[in-house]
């Protein structure tokens, strides 16, 4: 190769790189115009999103309506001037980067490929990304207290619309009192077989899914269907831990739970992050935080529990093992009676 061409292909390469400086930049301002109609969209989108969640029996993060309204009031407030100052100052920039663009362009046929000739361009950019991140900065620490009320709202009603779709097909009935807390996808290793595990504020219950062929054309499967069969179902008091941990050879981080009366260990495969999210709202769970929560929806059904003595209806033993949280109904160990908690 030449010195001739060694000197094109270099100051073609810079001329390529200014361009794509310059297309970062207006991504940059893009990024913003962007991220404030995301916001915009989400604050008019969240009232029904919540109100879907909670006709399909999600009762609790009772802080979500509180945060939808305070989300919607700050952006009431500081929503036009940020409007207007991304427009005035996407009005003020995008026209000296396409200025700035068109003089790159018009260099890209010199003759003399000197690089050096150039210098001048890059002074200019630096000018220009001095303004742009200025005004990225100035309109991020003006979203600063919106974000924080925001991004954990959006979160939390997105588990929310993800607990709600895996249980609205679920294979077992709600029992009076009881919401969802916390279900994911979930493959028990025991079993081999892929399903769903659901904790609610009484019960943790684990379903197994198989998959159904419907029709076929020619050996070739055209319709099926996932069937759905509850084959776990336990008061959560009964629960005695639940763990995070590597749940086989080839199997990524899940979930051991460890059953008080001795039943085999559930052992799950799933991912890292939805077994987090169970560990963290079991133990909201067994530590009251679920029922105060729920407490706050009808305070009239809130009662101190006291403990009692159960005793059966029918011959009048007592019932001396432990009731589990959760728990409706135990056995008469002497008479086989159904008794009511």
């Amino acid at each position: 190769m030449s010195s001739q061409d060694t000197r094109r292909n270099l100051y073609q390469q810079k001329i390529n790189a200014l361009i794509g400086e310059l297309n970062g930049l207006k991504l940059q301002i893009s990024g913003v115009e962007g991220k404030i109609s995301r916001v915009e969209g989400s604050i008019l989108n969240l009232p029904s999103r919540i109100a879907a969640v909670r006709q399909m029996n999600y009762q609790i993060q009772t802080n979500f309506e509180g945060d939808q309204r305070s989300a919607a009031e700050r952006w009431a407030n500081i929503g036009p001037a940020i409007k207007m100052e991304v427009s005035s100052g996407k009005a003020n920039l995008r026209p000296q980067l396409d200025t700035l663009e068109r003089e790159i362009n018009s260099r890209r046929l010199s003759a003399s490929y000197d690089l050096s000739g150039l210098s001048g361009i890059d002074f200019k950019i630096n000018a220009i990304r001095i303004l742009v991140w200025d005004f990225s900065s100035r309109i991020d620490k003006e979203m600063v207290q919106l974000d924080g009320i925001l991004s954990p709202l959006l979160d939390g009603v997105a588990v929310a619309e993800e607990v709600v779709k895996i249980t609205a097909a679920a294979s077992f009935q709600w029992k009076e009192g009881e919401t969802p807390v916390v279900a994911v996808h979930a493959k028990d290793m025991n079993a081999k077989v892929e399903g769903l595990l659901t904790l609610t504020n009484q019960r943790i219950i684990y379903e197994a899914e198989k998959e159904i062929v419907l029709k076929k054309t020619f050996f070739i499967v055209t319709e099926k269907k996932i069937e759905r069969t509850t084959v776990l179902e336990k008061p959560i008091g009964s629960v005695k831990t639940i763990t995070k941990g590597r749940v086989g050879l080839l199997a990524g981080a899940g979930l051991f739970v460890e059953f008080k009366q001795g039943d085999s260990e559930l052992k799950l495969d799933t991912k890292s992050e939805e077994a987090d999210r169970v560990i963290k709202f079991y133990s909201l769970i067994t530590s009251g935080k679920i029922d105060e929560e729920l407490n706050k929806l009808r305070p009239s059904e809130a009662k101190t529990v006291e403990k009692r003595i159960v005793s059966c209806p029918k011959c009048g033993a007592p019932y001396t093992d432990e009731v589990y949280r959760g728990q409706l109904t135990v056995q008469c160990k002497y008479c086989s009676t159904a008794i009511s908690i």
